[in-house]
């Protein structure tokens, strides 16, 4: 079982590899410490008014009004 073991961690998406990269990141968090949190903007969040909050301005995502959504313009400078 060592020998298939040896082999089959080099074989994407067998077990033995996914024990492997479990093996490496908890050998990364014990070097390196936890991980740190990140949040990725992608470009269809323009649109979201969740954005808008996060960005700091004062509104209630609970009672906005479709007309109170910025244009896209205006929302894709809040996001940059």
């Amino acid at each position: 079982m060592q020998e298939v073991r040896v082999i089959s961690k080099h074989v994407p998406g067998s077990s033995v590899a996914h024990m492997e990269m479990c093996n490496e990141i908890q050998a990364l968090t014990t070097q390196l410490g936890s991980p740190t949190f990140f949040i990725t903007i992608n470009p269809v969040d323009v649109y979201n008014p969740l954005v808008k909050f996060l960005a700091g301005n004062d509104i209630d995502i609970d009672y906005l009004l479709p007309e109170q959504v910025p244009k896209y313009w205006d929302q894709a400078l809040l996001v940059a």
